[in-house]
């Protein structure tokens, strides 16, 4: 008898090992389609317009001919990363921009599983739910780069002629 329960603690303490702590619980994310919006102009305008609106994000792709722009990630805030995803595609006599946004966010402590039921924290980017300040950004400075500004008035230029001294 003795012998079966130091056999049974030794099975449990086995089998007990391979059984991990689970991994942080997933939190929730909300996914949001693309973005969308028709510019009622030629496609090589709403490009040029695009390409003049994000200076500031490190791209990785861009490809005028299948109107794609893809960016890296560009963190916001420390905690927080963002990339996107362009897609320029003719439509008649327009040209619709769809923007997809993939939004990470940094969880300092998350445990992450090492293999062999063992976890561990450590920093680790996490899916979050992306927001649509960055895609509403780009549209609305794509609209203002497309709006056709009226010509600078030339100042007049006034010539006074002075009339000639007569001759005597």
């Amino acid at each position: 008898m003795k012998r079966f329960s130091v056999m049974m603690m030794v099975l449990f303490v086995i089998f007990s090992g391979c059984v991990g702590i689970p991994n942080d619980p997933p939190h929730e994310i909300t996914v949001r389609p693309p973005k969308e919006m028709r510019f009622p102009k030629d496609f090589d305008k709403v490009w040029e317009a695009a390409m003049k609106t994000i200076p500031d994000l490190p791209i990785i792709r861009k490809n005028k001919s299948s109107g794609l722009i893809a960016s890296n990630w560009k963190n916001i805030e420390g905690k927080k990363r963002e990339r996107l995803n362009i897609l320029l595609i003719k439509e008649g006599d327009g040209t619709k921009v769809t923007i997809e946004s993939h939004m990470e966010v940094l969880v300092k402590k998350a445990r992450v599983d090492t293999g062999f039921g063992t976890t561990t924290k450590m920093p680790q980017w996490r899916k979050a739910s992306s927001d649509t300040a960055t895609s509403d950004l780009i549209f609305l400075k794509i609209t203002e780069h497309l709006i056709e500004k009226p010509p600078e008035p030339e100042e007049a230029i006034l010539e006074t002629e002075t009339p000639a001294p007569e001759k005597k």
